[in-house]
């Protein structure tokens, strides 16, 4: 989930953190085919920076109002267009494509619902602790939506199926620790 500090708006603000879109898109690009070149096996799920309640963030940034729906979401859309890039090896993101191995969560769609991006402050209640960053209800859903796509493209990293790699304490035999502990 990269892109919601890079959003702030180009007007100084006190962590100097805005970077400009291009500049934004790129940097996903490079870090996709850093981890291709390093890894190509790895699978990578790219969320797109969340929706901001600005008049929160404003208020808790000290009247500082640094950031703005809008501009957030060319961020967002950005991200959705360097996966689709890279999913169809179209961009800078290294190789002939990612396909299978690279998944998005929009956390637009998980907060406002599918294809909406226009929304109020109170549309956004209750998951984030200060208009930025996310709280428990939040985490929750995006945490959910992570486990969903995962499930979705990738049914051998579903929780539910994977094999605990270590033996459970209560299983271990004292007397044949060797064969009790790499039994696995």
């Amino acid at each position: 989930m990269l892109g919601a500090n890079d959003s702030v708006h180009t007007q100084p603000n006190e962590w100097n953190q805005h970077v400009p879109l291009s500049e934004y898109k790129q940097n996903l690009h490079e870090m996709l085919a850093i981890v291709r070149a390093e890894s190509p096996a790895t699978r990578v799920v790219l969320i797109t920076p969340t929706p901001i309640d600005a008049a929160a963030w404003g208020v808790r940034n000290n009247g500082n109002f640094d950031r703005s729906p809008a501009h957030t979401k060319t961020y967002r859309d950005a991200c959705i267009e360097v996966y689709r890039e890279a999913e169809a090896g179209s961009g800078d993101s290294g190789g002939d494509g990612w396909g299978q191995e690279l998944v998005l969560v929009d956390s637009w769609a998980v907060f406002l619902g599918d294809g909406k991006t226009d929304y109020v402050g109170e549309d956004l209640n209750g998951l984030f602790s200060d208009g930025l960053h996310l709280a428990a209800k939040g985490n929750t859903l995006l945490a959910l939506a992570l486990l969903k796509a995962i499930k979705k493209s990738w049914p051998d990293l579903d929780p539910a199926a994977l094999t605990f790699p270590i033996t459970p304490f209560d299983k271990i035999d004292t007397d044949n620790l060797p064969n009790s502990l790499f039994s696995l």
